[in-house]
């Protein structure tokens, strides 16, 4: 008996690996698409990128990581413990967040409010009084420092926020706040001249409704969502 070989230009077009599987990407998207038409248009917020990874000592002297965020939506912006005008006032739009928190509906995950302080001086001491000062509660916002080199790296290439401490002490900053979801993508970066309170709670409330809803075949129409940038208008 004679063994016949066949060769790749012998089989079938659609019987090729790499064919097979454009044509099942090219399924999924048409499903993806279907169902995007049949359910209601939903909005989402983007994915931007992952977070930096960081290693914080609170105002109450306690050691606070990026991994003990996980899990909860986080909302960052910097500060420092002597900031007066016309020191840009962070913690303003902070608190405004904070009183609003409950508002939010049917939250599935915890929300918190983190301002981290860029002043190598601060001690939990001086940060614990800026957060009396502030009125923040302690429980849903963290008031927090770190090492110098390491807050440069997760604030400055992770974060995308521009700020300077001068050799004559002086220190400089861009007011930023980024919104970071449970699994530490950064879902918004909001700069101080156009972020408002009301905004970043619009985003807080649709991350809360993705995680929530986000199951079964509805977790294809938030993923569609995403694929066809059905963001918010800013």
């Amino acid at each position: 008996m004679t063994a016949t070989t066949i060769t790749p230009s012998q089989v079938e077009w659609h019987q090729r690996p790499l064919v097979r599987w454009l044509l099942l990407g090219g399924a999924v998207l048409l499903v993806a698409a279907v169902a995007f038409a049949l359910f209601q248009p939903i909005t989402v917020v983007p994915r931007i990128a992952p977070s930096p990874a960081f290693v914080l000592t609170d105002q109450n002297g306690e050691t606070l990581t990026s991994e003990d965020l996980r899990g909860g939506l986080t909302l960052i912006t910097i500060t420092y413990a002597d900031c007066q005008p016309p020191c840009p006032q962070t913690d303003t739009l902070m608190r405004s967040i904070q009183e609003a928190l409950p508002t939010i509906e049917e939250p599935v995950v915890p929300m918190r409010l983190l301002s981290i302080s860029i002043d190598p001086r601060d001690t939990p001491e001086r940060l614990r009084a800026y957060a009396e000062r502030v009125g923040a509660d302690g429980e849903t916002w963290h008031i927090a420092t770190g090492d110098p080199v390491q807050l440069k790296y997760a604030l400055g290439d992770g974060f995308r926020i521009y700020y300077e401490v001068r050799d004559n002490d002086e220190i400089v900053f861009e007011p930023t706040y980024v919104l970071v979801d449970s699994i530490g993508l950064i879902r918004g970066i909001y700069q101080y001249e156009t972020a408002q309170a009301d905004i970043i709670r619009r985003d807080i409330q649709l991350i809360q409704d993705e995680i929530r809803n986000s199951k079964g075949a509805a977790k294809l129409v938030y993923e569609t969502a995403h694929l066809f940038l059905c963001y918010p208008t800013y």
